[in-house]
């Protein structure tokens, strides 16, 4: 019923934006009579965007209001004109159930955009269900009774011509998959009986080549055999040798590890099941920069061999060294689809290349330091400079009384210069010995050297009124005689150089670093002395450097050289940070723990 409304309201739609669009309202109206005169519709009506009649099933004055004919559809024509939207409505109109289908329109004549027409068909909605009853019962008795006889007899005929024919060809194929020979039925002269004799000859062929193709598959694949026996022992003994030699990879496009030969399993302590879909992640050692594997991945993705030494930790946390080259495998379109790893393990060579480094460096250091003070410090040179001073004791102790002004000067002279050669040459002593007399390392507590040391210069810390301020020192591997001396000449140059009527106030600040991956500690002495310019500050540790005269501070300019010495053997630096009559502060960084050869593996 629905459909029909709509028929009625899509033919008044389309005639009238034709014929307003030329102004035939006169031919609308007669297409809206026609259309009012089928047997459902009571009333068919046309109406402009302003709710003015344009055409009307039955008479009516111009400039009509369609609202004021029909009040009870008038909001539902009016939607339907501002909306655009088609309304199907079921309502009752003078007592009688009707159909009232509205479609909006759109014309030229009705101006700016948006402006819509809209048609309208009322229906009598009784006689629509009575005629869709009529037309319904009638076609479908006559559609069963001619499809009832038609069904029948094209079964009876399909069962003759077409349905036993092939089931007897059907019979005879599923016999011949079993039997591996087609025997052919009687079949009518007729399309299925050409089709069984293709069928016939298909089989025949194929047989023939079936057999032809087993003779040849056979002999392929006996070749085939004998082939792969061969490329397949080659492989095995490649495989065997590698195995053998060298610690194998292979890792898919993402870096996860997808086979692992026994060698890299024993290296590396992993069983192949903790390897086998991680990432080579696993053995990083933090020993390479982020940098590293960047280049390396970046070559091994543009298809590019890559090799080079990398330092990996083991699952028990030890660390070695092995020289790797990876080789990307790439696909057919030439793109790397997995990566060969093969590497050496070359911790052997890597220990005794580092432990030759650090005998090489310590030798030449030693014969440095030997060759510097063999012509100062040389058992010679000390009998002479005793003989003179013994000497010249005894001269001053018989014959001082007889001496005049003049001898007795020159004899005080001489014994003075005697003297600060003597502290010269165990200043030079003390030097040599950092090295030459070193002891080994062992773990002390600076807090008891630092006891130490006060309690040696306690006189000379009641003198000058010394205050000394500490924080709690650490327990480090070192030589306990050599951070005493250490701490001792710190000290005792912050007495030292202190300001005139002013006194000395010392602070030692610690606290603990991270350097070089490794734990240590930084060691502040600060004094409130008359400071230095900082562009000495390198020079200040150099040996013989004096930047007073010795009329203003005695010593032999050796001290400082001897703590740099120190710290340099205990694998930690020195430096200073000073203005003039600001103070100093040296800086000391000392390890917890010296380094051994296994830590440069």
């Amino acid at each position: 019923m629905q459909q029909r409304a709509e028929s009625i309201t899509r033919g008044l739609e389309f005639a009238s934006e034709g014929l307003i669009e030329i102004k035939e309202t006169i031919l609308l109206g007669r297409i809206v009579q026609n259309y009012a005169t089928l047997p459902t519709v009571l009333e068919v009506s046309i109406v402009d965007p302003d709710g003015i009649l344009i055409a009307h099933s039955q008479p009516f004055s111009m400039s009509t209001r369609y609202a004021e004919m029909r009040p009870s559809i008038a909001a539902d024509v009016n939607q339907s004109s501002q909306l655009g939207k088609e309304l199907h409505l079921r309502t009752t109109l003078q007592g009688k159930p009707v159909v009232v289908e509205i479609l909006p329109f759109s014309s030229l004549l009705f101006g700016k955009k948006g402006k819509r027409g809209v048609a309208i068909a009322i229906m009598d909605l009784n006689q629509m269900e009575q005629d869709t009853r009529q037309s319904f019962l009638s076609s479908t008795l006559t559609m069963a009774i001619g499809t009832g006889i038609i069904l029948l007899f094209l079964f009876w005929l399909i069962q003759q011509l077409v349905l036993r024919p092939l089931a007897n060809l059907n019979e005879a194929i599923v016999q011949s998959t079993q039997t591996e020979d087609f025997a052919l039925p009687a079949l009518p002269s007729d399309e299925i009986g050409f089709l069984g004799n293709n069928f016939a000859a298909v089989f025949g062929q194929l047989r023939a080549y079936k057999q032809m193709e087993l003779e040849v598959v056979e002999l392929e694949l006996r070749e085939k055999s004998r082939y792969l026996d061969a490329v397949l022992l080659n492989l095995q003994d490649m495989k065997y040798a590698l195995d053998r030699s060298a610690i194998v990879a292979i890792t898919d496009i993402r870096g996860e590890i997808t086979y692992v030969n026994d060698k890299f399993c024993e290296v590396t302590k992993y069983s192949r099941e903790e390897l086998i879909g991680k990432n080579h992640r696993l053995l990083n050692s933090g020993y390479h920069p982020p940098e590293f594997f960047t280049e390396m991945w970046q070559t091994i993705t543009s298809g590019q061999d890559w090799r080079s030494d990398i330092r990996n930790r083991t699952k028990d946390g030890s660390l070695y060294w092995i020289d790797t080259t990876i080789v990307p495998l790439l696909n057919l379109q030439g793109l790397p689809y997995q990566f060969l790893a093969i590497s050496q393990d070359i911790s052997d060579r890597k220990r005794a290349e580092q432990e030759m480094r650090l005998l090489t460096e310590r030798l030449e250091l030693n014969n440095r330091e030997l060759q510097d003070f063999a012509y100062v410090a040389s058992h010679d040179l000390q009998e002479p400079l005793r003989k003179i001073q013994a000497f010249g004791d005894r001269l001053k102790t018989t014959n001082g009384d007889i001496l005049n002004d003049k001898g007795k000067d020159y004899l005080a002279r001489m014994l003075n210069a005697a003297n600060r050669a003597q502290v010269l040459i165990n200043d030079l002593l003390a030097f040599s010995r950092v090295t030459t007399k070193a002891q080994s390392f062992v773990a002390i507590n600076l807090n008891e050297i630092l006891e130490g040391v006060l309690s040696d210069l306690e006189v000379r810390i009641e003198q000058t009124g010394t205050t000394v301020d500490f924080d709690p020192l650490p327990v480090i591997e070192a030589e306990p005689s050599q951070m005493r001396q250490l701490l001792q000449n710190l000290i005792s140059n912050a007495i030292k150089f202190r300001k005139e009527n002013v006194a000395p106030i010392i602070q030692i600040r610690v606290s603990p670093i991270h350097q070089d991956d490794r734990d240590a500690y930084e060691i502040r002495v600060i004094d409130n002395g008359i400071g230095l310019d900082q562009k000495y500050s390198d020079r200040i540790f150099q040996m013989f450097q004096r930047l007073h005269g010795r009329n203003a501070y005695e010593g032999t300019g050796i001290g400082l050289a001897i703590c740099r010495k120190i710290v340099e053997r205990h694998g930690g630096m020195i430096a200073v940070e000073s203005q003039i009559d600001q103070g100093a502060t040296f800086i000391i960084t000392l390890p917890l723990k010296q380094a051994t050869i296994e830590d440069y593996d």
